[in-house]
């Protein structure tokens, strides 16, 4: 509903009303939705858009952390 409020989708019902079942609401982006969409993928890494592109390379591990306060004793 706040999409089509702000212009970036329409929708409509599926399906005849007088016949019976379950009827489906179907959305769809208007050209302002397909825009702003657009633009907003450009800023989203080439790992998430698509295959065949290089992963990020995996974080380096992190070092051990000694823990804080006195060891357990063993019994």
């Amino acid at each position: 509903a706040r999409l089509e409020k702000a212009g970036m989708a329409d929708s409509a019902w599926d399906g005849d009303p007088s016949e019976r079942g379950i009827r489906r609401r179907l959305y769809w982006l208007t050209g302002d939705g397909r825009e702003f969409a657009r633009a907003a993928l450009e800023g989203v890494p080439s790992l998430y858009r698509g295959v065949g592109a290089t992963p990020a390379p995996a974080p380096a591990p992190r070092p051990a952390v000694p823990p804080s306060g006195p060891l357990p004793q063993e019994s």
